[in-house]
């Protein structure tokens, strides 16, 4: 370990953020919500637009190449979504700058590699599907996992978001849950995104649901924005709607 007297440093610029007030650079950021809502489809979707320097449900973003990280589908499944995601938004196939791997070991033990191949292909934003199977733990609530997975992250030395499960404690009135697990997991991360799901229309075969930032440390919270899924035949549309409910 080396000290740094901190006179010997220039101030450095302003904060960036990858997504405007909701993803900052170089840090990780946690999205949670229940199952089978759209997380890894909305995921999906963000790195589309990033690798494209396409607005985020109507929020600038910085372009990069990014790198999906799976173990929870496999690659033709990812294609497939890739695909259909990529005609939502107008292309033929999905983008240069989407880079896509599957995982099968913990990460903490494919961290080298991913920090050589990062490097190469000059990834800068990087999505882990999901937090509990990267850190390959049976035990959630473990200091210890949660640990190894923000450090093999920070080793690999990308913007990180992180795909996570919500609690099955009932919040408090007027909170929203909180991710599944170690308090940790909500500690380490600098911005937490919580997905919950409001609705689906059978006639439009469309989801909405809202994404509201439970936590931000680098800056302001950012205002709930809502977010519809349309399933069409051979494309998926995600996109930004206002909402008038109770």
């Amino acid at each position: 370990m080396k000290f740094h007297a901190l006179s010997n440093f220039q101030e450095p610029q302003p904060l960036d953020f990858f997504v405007e007030g909701l993803i900052p650079k170089g840090f990780p950021t946690l999205l949670y919500g229940d199952g089978g809502k759209g997380k890894s489809y909305l995921a999906l979707y963000l790195a589309h637009c990033i690798a494209m320097n396409r607005r985020f449900l109507g929020l600038k973003v910085q372009q990069g190449n990014v790198l999906y990280l799976d173990w929870e589908m496999d690659r033709d499944e990812t294609l497939r979504r890739s695909y259909r995601i990529s005609r939502g938004i107008g292309l033929a196939q999905p983008p240069s700058g989407l880079f896509y791997s599957p995982c099968y070991e913990v990460i903490d033990s494919i961290t080298d590699k991913l920090e050589y191949e990062c490097r190469q292909n000059n990834v800068n934003f990087v999505i882990y599907d999901s937090f509990g199977a990267a850190s390959g733990s049976s035990d959630d609530y473990s200091k210890e996992a949660v640990q190894r997975v923000y450090g093999a992250a920070k080793k690999v030395g990308q913007t990180s978001l992180f795909i996570d499960h919500v609690s099955k404690s009932k919040p408090a009135d007027g909170h929203a849950p909180m991710p599944f697990g170690s308090i940790y997991k909500k500690n380490f991360a600098r911005s937490l995104l919580y997905m919950d799901f409001i609705s689906f229309d059978e006639q439009e075969k469309s989801m909405l649901c809202s994404l509201e930032q439970t936590k931000n440390n680098l800056s302001s919270m950012f205002e709930k924005r809502m977010v519809k899924t349309t399933f069409q035949r051979d494309r998926v549309v995600i996109e930004h709607c206002h909402y008038m409910g109770s």
